[in-house]
């Protein structure tokens, strides 16, 4: 580690003041009083929806999940949901080849050639490219989160498809009865001209709601120094822009979701030629959802959306007289449908049953080239499920959780001209007993799978063949989870193991290339400590993750997988106008990447308590602590990490809700 005494010192004087006071946070809306007057009940025990897709608190919920609510968003204040999220106990963003694909690493679980067994979800929602399964957290605005539940380990039963690691789905915003109408609106700008501006209006009227979100985030970014393949250092600035939109319109029991996103980011590759690229990346959703409750014992849902994504990656001549300037256009699209039927006999047993299916394709043309190398015969995979989840009271305080999904999948592969099939049966079966009034512990087994993406099947460039015969990653999870409130807040503590079998790597094969393959197996296991905690005018969250991954085959350490992270944030109140936020994040060292400390600080500022003006002011990565992310795109000695930031961000900002 380098440079960092002072800084461990600091970080641990946080460690201990935070625990030998007996706090930390939880929360509710931008409201600062509103948030320091509720009780360590409603901030700490919340109530979730993604662990059994009905609602209840989330200490009876039957997984493992955390949750970021959008006190949390607001006492972090980051421009991104990505930044946010990296303070969720066990997650980690990585990105590759110069940070242009994002995926998620949680529990140690490091993913190549862009994939991700972690699943997003808007509203429940599924929201991710079907080229490369990969996503953008971008794509939400930060206006609409009313908070984040993550459910950790394997989920497919419940989601299906990618959701080997956990599931991410972010809850937006609804009118409440009692405001008819809400407007929010706040802009911040910084460093490297650094800005973010949001806003949100919430209607309600009779039948009818109307809920509208927007963001729009630009940086230029510091000056980062990045080598590629041929060990050339070059220095750019990582010029981004996103924006995104959301309107929400509901008539009694339909709602239909329209979304529109956009991202514009340059950088250079890593390759062995000093080339930029202009990513430009455009996505829209269309999503009708109909929820109808027949009376207390039955329900219906039904939903139908459509996902469109679009990418083009523009190299110009400008930066190497040599070439010609040629584009990549990557195209993408989902159509999906889902109906759901709940029925219980009784209180103490309830059931989910349901069938889902999609038609999902996704191209790559290389304008160099002339033709398609991924996507070349068109062929777009259809596939299907049939699953049920429940849960039944065996006894008082004592409930059995049990599900299963049956997937199928299957594509006319125009290489071969043959039809490609798979399938796979995943279960999960838990315990939940409560011990005293608000003490649970929880046993909980889970199976999943990840569908190949079109990249991995059909890649056809110089360096890698794709594998059209490639069969699902499968996964299984097992947790001991023990959770209980107490009158500072709440503990829960998780302890997992995790198995992926069939794991899809590039391997070598004849004339110098690689194809993917179904090979090895990969374990993983750890414990998570996560807190929340309420006391006086102190509230925040503090949390630990351990992690160990090895390669069953040869039982050596996975590479790619931190050991230990380590994260806190709080928020002081002075007075009913002032308080103090504070932040920081502790992550080992991984791949080539040394590990770091990165804290962050600021305040925020109401003028007039019984108005809705804020203002703040921040200092993000407060030391200019040095942050690199390993390269995950490929293996090579020259290109062993991607630069982060190493400079502190100031910002300053100014909001109103109403």
């Amino acid at each position: 580690m380098r440079d960092f005494d002072l800084r461990w010192l600091i970080l641990w004087s946080l460690v201990f003041s935070v625990f030998s006071s007996g706090v930390v946070f939880a929360g509710e809306s931008g409201s600062l009083p509103s948030v320091f007057q509720m009780s360590v009940e409603e901030l700490c025990n919340i109530e979730v929806i993604s662990s059994s897709k009905r609602v209840q608190s989330q200490l009876e919920s039957p997984s493992v999940v955390q949750v970021l609510t959008c006190e949390d968003i607001a006492m972090l204040d980051f421009n991104t949901l990505e930044e946010c999220l990296e303070y969720v106990v066990g997650i980690s963003s990585i990105n590759g080849e110069g940070n242009i694909f994002t995926t998620t690493t949680i529990r140690g679980n490091t993913l190549v050639n862009y994939n991700t067994n972690t699943l997003l979800l808007f509203d429940s929602i599924p929201v991710y490219s079907p080229y490369h399964g990969s996503f953008d957290f971008s794509f939400i605005p930060l206006a609409a989160v009313d908070r984040v539940e993550i459910v950790k380990g394997a989920n497919s039963v419940l989601y299906g498809s990618n959701a080997i690691n956990a599931v991410i789905n972010v809850i937006s915003k609804r009118a409440k009865t009692d405001k008819p109408v809400q407007f929010q609106a706040g802009a911040r700008y910084g460093s490297y001209q650094s800005g973010h501006s949001q806003g949100a209006l919430l209607a309600q009227k009779s039948d009818w709601e109307i809920d509208l979100f927007g963001d729009f985030t630009k940086a230029d970014g510091e000056r980062l120094q990045i080598k590629d393949e041929a060990g050339r250092r070059l220095s750019y600035r990582k010029d981004l822009e996103t924006h995104s939109a959301v309107a929400k319109i509901s008539y009694k029991e339909l709602t239909l979701h329209l979304q529109d996103y956009r991202r514009q980011i340059d950088n250079y590759r890593t390759r062995d030629f000093s080339l930029s690229q202009a990513n430009d990346e455009d996505a829209r959703l269309v999503n009708l959802d109909l929820c109808h409750a027949f009376n207390e014992k039955y329900s219906l849902h039904l939903r139908a959306s459509y996902y469109e994504w679009e990418l083009t990656k523009s190299y110009s001549s400008k930066f190497d007289h040599t070439l010609a300037d040629y584009d990549w256009d990557y195209e993408g699209d989902i159509w999906s449908g889902e109906l759901e039927f709940s029925f219980s006999f009784n209180p103490d047993w309830q059931n989910i049953i349901g069938c889902c299916g999609s038609r999902s394709n996704a191209r790559r043309y290389k304008e160099n080239v002339g033709d398609y190398d991924i996507g070349k015969h068109d062929e777009p995979v259809y596939d299907g499920a049939l699953y049920l989840n429940g849960s039944c009271q065996l006894v008082p305080d004592l409930d059995l959780i049990y599900g299963g999904r049956y997937y199928y999948s299957t594509y006319h592969c125009g290489l071969g001209d043959k039809d490609i099939s798979d399938n796979n049966l995943s279960t999960r079966f838990g315990l939940v007993y409560q011990i005293r009034e608000d003490v649970f512990v929880k046993l909980l087994y889970g199976e999943s799978f990840r569908i190949p993406t079109f990249f991995e099947k059909q890649v056809a460039s110089k360096t890698v063949l794709g594998n059209p015969q490639l069969a699902p990653e499968e996964s299984v999870s097992y947790d001991l989870v023990l959770s209980s409130l107490f009158f500072w807040g709440r503990l829960e503590l998780d302890f997992y193991h995790m198995r992926i079998d069939d794991k899809i790597t590039r391997v070598p094969v004849a004339d110098g290339k690689q194809q993917n393959r179904n090979v090895g197996t990969y374990k993983f296991s750890g414990v998570e400590l996560n807190s929340r905690f309420n006391y006086g005018d102190f509230q925040g969250f503090a949390s630990y993750a351990y992690c160990y991954g090895e390669d069953d085959e040869s039982g050596d350490e996975l590479d790619l997988t931190y050991n230990h992270m380590l994260t806190l944030a709080g928020r002081y109140r002075f007075n009913e106008k002032l308080d103090l936020r504070l932040s920081s994040k502790y992550l080992s060292s991984w791949g080539a990447a040394d590990d770091y400390i990165v804290v962050n600080s600021g305040f925020s500022y109401r003028p007039w308590s019984d108005n809705g003006l804020e203002l703040t002011c921040k200092v993000d990565n407060l030391f200019g602590t040095t942050i690199e992310l390993p390269e995950i795109a490929r293996q090579n000695e020259a290109v062993k990490t991607i630069p982060k930031s190493s400079e502190p961000y100031y910002y300053i900002g100014v909001s109103y809700s109403y």
